[in-house]
């Protein structure tokens, strides 16, 4: 009852904080457009880009770390729990130097990356201050991983939430005053701070016996097993940046900087959408983890399942929405001349529509510790991209930069992560029963896709109104047929009584 509390908590308030945080993008980014222009967006992109790079350094620390702290947070072993903290604590000291130096290191190198007219000067006084904000977000993140552990990732969001609406707001204060993008990249760095300074605070106020309790040093063999975990997430996240983190430095040479932030607009549209998926994947990670440490193989499944058709579902309407109606915002918020052509916008349909089906399959693997037999795969997706982006951003411009993440994926980690999963969790079941409903799913995307570009077209509706009414029909005309392919289905039973009992506890 606790683990399922714990989960409505995250759900509830993550829900209001994600609903809150839609709107703000928006705002921010229409203002940002109209008084600093796309030139600045794309470079913000870029910047962003390159960090992520860089970051790689801490790539697997994090997931590790909340993984070896369920079972002595669930046996209540305190002194284990200080020593795990103790031992992060100076490994995140050690990454936020290194990323320091890295970054400062690449500073002279900044105009191989940059196909823009703005002065140079002024782009490298920016990218410190995204450097700062990088290295700044490592500040207390070990002890926001134990709250996190703890099944109580609540609390971060109701923070992050809080302090990143004062941080937007401040933003468009300064736009409209100063139009000052110095000042804005500013408050960026100082909210992180701050953010990060009050969940140390609460997390030191809610474990004060983990801050009384002096843990042991580590064990080498303790040492070395989480060493050797974080090597095998390290390659397998560092195979993620490659994967999915390089588009903007292809386009920004391949195209132009300015299109990056043309991009940067419709990524804003389906962050939007998706973060309701990362909502419930959030919510419900570390209450899996708990779950799995003592459950069956049988129980896990029948939870895998529900978790499943819940992502299924998912995929399926916000892939079919971004496809069907993303140009058509786009046109209302910022203009015509923002569209991209509607191959880029089938390309970047893909891009979300994938990683949405495998969420299940990387929830499992994260809460099961399944990192080492993993580890290598999105090595191999990353090089593919690497190869891939130049390749088709010759032939097809942007479209084919954003293509050849889409592709990488299916050629490695799309077939081979859930095969994995099911022979070390799920070895009494077969995985083609998952890939089939995966060929179920993506079925339904593409005929519904295409059959409400059909209807949308013969209505020829425009507007905000229209906006609106073709939302909620395409979102009504997804959500009924997937219903109907899944009555039979018993994890849409399990996940139906789910909600039934939430509602009544409420």
């Amino acid at each position: 009852m606790s683990r399922t509390k714990n989960v409505a908590k995250n759900f509830f308030l993550g829900g209001i904080a994600k609903i809150i945080m839609m709107v703000f993008p928006f705002i921010t980014r229409t203002i940002f457009i109209k008084l600093l222009g796309e030139e600045y967006l794309g470079i913000g992109g870029l910047f962003s880009n390159i960090l992520t790079v860089l970051n790689m350094s801490e790539l697997g620390m994090s997931s590790v770390m909340v993984y070896s702290l369920y079972k002595p947070l669930a046996d209540k072993d305190e002194k284990e729990v200080a020593s795990l903290l103790g031992f992060y604590h100076r490994m995140y000291t050690y990454i936020a130097l290194f990323i320091t130096f890295a970054g400062l290191a690449l500073i002279p190198f900044l105009q191989f990356f940059i196909n823009s007219d703005l002065a140079l000067h002024d782009l490298r006084i920016y990218y410190v201050l995204f450097l700062a904000n990088s290295v700044a977000s490592y500040l207390f993140i070990w002890k926001s991983s134990l709250i996190e552990a703890d099944q109580k990732e609540y609390i971060i969001i109701a923070a992050r939430t809080a302090f990143s609406i004062l941080m937007q707001l401040a933003q468009i204060a300064i736009l409209l005053i100063t139009r000052n993008y110095l000042m804005y990249l500013t408050i960026a760095l100082l909210s992180t701070i701050l953010n990060n300074l009050y969940i140390s605070w609460r997390a030191d106020k809610m474990y004060p016996r983990m801050s009384a309790v002096r843990g042991e040093p580590l064990s080498k063999e303790k040492q070395s097993k989480i060493f050797s975990d974080v090597r095998s997430m390290l390659a397998y996240k560092m195979g993620g940046v490659f994967l999915n983190s390089t588009d903007n430095i292809y386009i920004s040479r391949m195209v132009n900087t300015r299109s990056v932030g043309y991009y940067l607009n419709y990524q804003t549209l389906y962050t939007t959408l998706t973060t309701f998926a990362s909502f419930f994947y959030q919510s419900m990670l570390h209450s899996v983890g708990d779950f799995n440490v003592n459950s069956s193989e049988k129980d896990k499944k029948e939870l895998f399942d529900t978790v499943e058709l819940l992502f299924s579902f998912i995929a399926v309407i916000i892939t079919v929405g971004f496809f069907c109606i993303s140009s058509k915002i786009i046109l209302l918020w910022i203009g015509e001349r923002f569209i991209l052509d509607q191959m880029s916008v089938m390309a970047i349909s893909i891009n979300v529509y994938l990683p949405l089906i495998l969420y299940p399959v990387w929830m499992f693997r994260r809460t099961t510790g399944l990192f080492r037999e993993t580890r290598n795969i999105l090595i191999y997706a990353g090089i593919c991209n690497l190869i891939l982006s130049y390749v088709l951003g010759k032939q097809l411009g942007l479209a084919g930069i954003l293509l050849a993440t889409s592709v990488s994926r299916l050629l490695t980690s799309f077939w081979f992560e859930p095969k994995v999963l099911f022979q070390k969790v799920f070895p009494s079941y077969h995985v083609s029963s998952y890939f089939l409903n995966v060929a179920k799913y993506l079925l339904v995307s593409v005929l519904t896709g295409l059959g409400y570009m059909k209807l949308s077209a013969w209505m020829n509706l425009s507007g905000i109104v229209g906006a609106v009414i073709e939302i909620m029909l395409c979102f009504t005309i997804t959500f009924v047929l997937l219903i109907l392919i899944n009555l039979r289905n018993p994890a849409l039973k399990k996940v139906i009584q789910i909600m039934v009992n939430f509602i009544k506890r409420r």
